[in-house]
């Protein structure tokens, strides 16, 4: 989970962190990628073709 800033979560591949971070950033700002999915969710993909992974961003609301 990230929350305001935008630092590479421990353990987590740096690639892979390159991949989405503009994405984690706009959904984190309030931006949206509809209509393309939900209002809050991207998916993207790490560009490491021998090993690929697909990631489903969401943007949660804050617990209060």
């Amino acid at each position: 989970m990230i929350t305001h800033n935008y630092a590479k979560p421990e353990d987590f591949c740096p690639g892979a962190w390159h991949d989405i971070r503009e994405t984690v950033s706009v959904l984190n700002l309030g931006g949206t990628f509809y209509p393309w999915l939900k209002e809050n969710e991207m998916i993207k993909c790490c560009t490491d073709g021998l090993r690929p992974v697909i990631f489903r961003i969401e943007r949660l609301e804050p617990i209060e």
